[in-house]
């Protein structure tokens, strides 16, 4: 009947980005450090729907120590020349899902489908006021015993004073493996996935996947230039285990390609989508 979410912490992530561009290649070095806290809560309202509210706030800093000298002082002046510094976010929004998943840790028949509007205002203490529009629609279909179809289509859109920060970003939270997260941002994304899963063995089983994603609406050329891409493909396969066969919880191990050098290795518990 309830669903509830909540988290609080704190993480610093190393960037290290090389952008191929017109001209010499750009090498981008600095860390992105965030103190966050979020909590959700949704309620089912009829059959497999749900509705709820979310609440989420992010402090961001952005530290220039991690690369050589000139790497440190080129991305420095960088982001100040693009007007990006530390700001504090904060939004308050609506959660409206479907759900007919036949099991929510391994699904092998079903849908999920999430719509998530939320307002960063200034007297939530956001430093910017902006509205971000998130959705997120998943497809299961067990095609044959021991061979499952997954598809994903997901994206975002974000009007107003958007800052850095709040840019939508491939390579985060599984949408589009094979980019480093955080590497290519835009106001406004979206991408299309899908894995094939075979069980082959036992425990064992094996994925292929691949996807297309883009990304666009940067605050002027020179952001376009560095952070948007037109066109993201993404192409991979992985290897599970399954640590659990009573609750269906697998051991992922996936590795996927992007173009323009761009590739990731992924080890995470249960499936990427």
């Amino acid at each position: 009947t309830w669903r509830l979410t909540g988290g609080i912490g704190m993480v610093r992530i190393n960037n290290d980005f090389n952008y191929d561009i017109d001209g010499p290649d750009v090498n981008l070095v600095y860390s992105d450090i965030r103190e966050f806290i979020f909590m959700e809560a949704s309620r089912r309202i009829a059959g497999n729907f749900y509705l709820g509210v979310a609440y989420s706030g992010s402090r961001i800093r952005y530290r220039f120590d991690q690369g050589s000298e000139d790497q440190n002082e080129f991305a420095k002046g960088l982001f100040q020349a693009l007007g990006i510094g530390d700001a504090f976010i904060s939004s308050l929004g609506l959660k409206a899902s479907y759900d007919s998943r036949d099991y929510p840790y391994y699904p092998t028949e079903g849908s999920n489908v999430v719509l998530q509007p939320v307002h960063y205002a200034k007297w939530l203490g956001s430093e910017n006021r902006y509205t971000k529009i998130s959705y997120d629609i998943r497809h299961y279909r067990l095609l044959r015993p021991q061979h499952r179809l997954s598809a994903r289509l997901a994206g975002g859109h974000s009007v107003g004073d958007v800052p850095f920060s709040g840019y939508q970003s491939f390579g985060s939270r599984n949408n589009l493996r094979g980019y480093p997260g955080g590497k290519y941002r835009g106001k406004h994304m979206i991408g299309l996935q899908a894995e094939y899963g075979w069980k082959f063995y036992g425990r064992w089983g094996m994925v292929a996947f691949g996807g297309v994603g883009t990304l666009w609406g940067g605050a002027g050329d020179e952001e376009e230039e560095i952070f948007e891409k037109e066109l993201l493909p993404s192409i991979g396969s992985g290897i599970r285990f399954m640590l659990s066969e009573e609750r269906k919880i697998n051991l992922r191990l996936d590795f996927a390609w992007g173009i323009n050098g761009n590739q990731g290795l992924y080890l995470g518990i249960m499936e990427a989508f």
